[in-house]
């Protein structure tokens, strides 16, 4: 390699280095050159995580993530809207917090608006009800074509131990959801619960008042 080449990498590693410690906007060119970085940026990479601690991905494809998922690990929080990772990249993001025993010490995750469906919805789920995303406080999950087998999903993990905000407006989660949250808050799935964002979701008067009154008894504010 000729010292051009090696200035051009210096180049792109201070630039990432940059915004990893800043929590700036990372996007897929970024990881594209992760992808395909010499040892000593990855290593460099490495040296930069423990000062990463909030970051906001813009990716372009879900394949794209397996490049950052070492570099995110040790955030606390994680914006990564619209960056397309749908099902399959909550599974690949699921896969890690449990086998590898990443993100446990994170404490906001927002994927709206990534099409991640019922089958997104039930890759975290089980990842949380296997002990992952331990420390998770605010979920964010806006506009993500979840229905009431996602909201099933939600509820049907044993305990969200540190859960206060959970943002699940403009889905089709239905009568059918709102009961499923009811039912979970009820049995004691969301015992620090302060807030959770239910609206635009086809809920009828029905699913409203079901989850109105455990709100009441859980004293979480509820907005639908």
């Amino acid at each position: 390699m000729d010292s051009g080449d090696e200035d051009k990498d210096d180049d792109v590693l201070a630039t990432v280095l940059i915004c990893l410690a800043s929590g700036a906007h990372l996007t897929h060119q970024h990881f594209a050159v992760l992808a395909t970085a010499n040892r000593a940026f990855r290593k460099a990479v490495a040296r930069a995580k423990p000062f990463v601690t909030n970051v906001t991905l813009r990716l372009n494809q879900t394949q794209d993530l397996p490049y950052v998922i070492d570099a995110i690990a040790t955030c606390k929080v994680i914006d990564a809207r619209y960056s397309g990772l749908g099902a399959g990249g909550m599974r690949v993001l699921a896969k890690a917090a449990t086998s590898q025993e990443a993100f446990e010490h994170l404490t906001s995750l927002n994927i709206s608006t990534n099409v991640i469906g019922d089958d997104g919805v039930r890759a975290i789920a089980n990842a949380v009800q296997a002990g992952a995303f331990r420390n998770l406080s605010k979920l964010t999950m806006r506009e993500n074509q979840i229905s009431a087998d996602g909201g099933r999903a939600i509820a049907q993990v044993a305990r969200w131990e540190r859960l206060t905000e959970l943002d699940v407006a403009e889905n089709n989660l239905g009568d059918e959801g709102a009961r499923a949250f009811a039912k979970a808050a009820k049995a004691g799935a969301f015992p620090k619960l302060r807030y959770m964002n239910l609206s635009s979701n086809n809920v009828t008067s029905s699913g409203v008042k079901a989850l109105a009154d455990e709100s009441k008894r859980g004293a979480f504010a509820l907005d639908y």
